[in-house]
């Protein structure tokens, strides 16, 4: 049985894009209980992808970072003055300031197109706000594809542990 205070509790403006697509306050509810679910699942691909992607391309790129003789990547890649922002930024709260030795598997790079794709329905599902309305089937594809580019096997992994799949085939009808 629904509690009548659990509107107030939750606020009328978080709920508002769940009851504008629902008939009922019961209904409502229940697609936000389903996207608190989705959100879960969402970090947890998403946690995949982004260990993943970082540390492959910290790999990568310090084989070419060695090719040229450079003793880390970051010393080799020419960037400008924002991106060398950036990285200054990313290194020193890796390293906590120079408080810790720098590990490279600290420090994130950008992958742009699919990660930025990513990037904005994790940051969606952390914070809490709805996703209910995003094509979550479409981000689990491009969250594994870009795993495959990766490597296959972190594909596969991600796609049997994920448990984004599941959730979106138990969404409650609007």
């Amino acid at each position: 049985m629904l509690h009548q205070d659990l509107p107030a509790l939750l606020t009328p403006e978080r709920l508002r894009s769940y009851t504008a697509r629902c008939p009922d306050l019961t209904s409502a509810i229940r697609l936000y209980e389903w996207n608190m679910r989705a959100a879960a699942a969402v970090l947890g691909l998403t946690g995949i992808v982004e260990v993943v992607a970082r540390n492959s391309l910290d790999r990568e790129l310090g084989v070419w970072a060695a090719r040229r003789g450079a003793p880390t990547w970051f010393d080799a890649v020419h960037l400008d003055q924002q991106g060398r922002l950036d990285l200054d930024k990313a290194r020193a709260r890796a390293s906590r300031n120079g408080r810790r030795p720098e590990i490279h598997g600290r420090v994130k790079r950008e992958v742009r197109a699919r990660m930025q794709q990513l990037h904005f329905v994790r940051n969606r599902a952390a914070h809490h706000e709805p996703i209910h309305q995003r094509d979550l089937r479409r981000d689990l594809d491009a969250a594994l594809e870009l795993l495959g580019w990766i490597h296959p096997v972190a594909a596969e992994w991600a796609a049997d542990t994920t448990s984004l799949r599941a959730v979106l085939d138990a969404r409650p009808s609007d």
